[in-house]
């Protein structure tokens, strides 16, 4: 009897402690997939930029001179 109402006092706990540990583990892993595609997503942002920025440079650049 003695040791049942021990582990009535841990175990409960125990459990519950578990819980928050599944959903911690679960909310982490959903927020690693979302820095994943937010990082995707910038990196496409800059891609696009670069090759824009590219773009203008080559538009600006003056013509080469003619040899002299």
């Amino acid at each position: 009897a003695e040791l049942s109402r021990l582990w009535d006092r841990i175990g409960t706990p125990f459990e519950k402690l578990g819980a928050h540990l599944g959903n911690a583990q679960k909310q982490y892993e959903e927020t690693s997939r979302a820095v994943d595609r937010f990082t995707a997503r910038l990196e496409t942002i800059a891609e696009k930029a670069d090759g824009e920025i590219e773009a203008a440079a080559e538009l600006a650049a003056p013509p080469p001179l003619p040899p002299s």
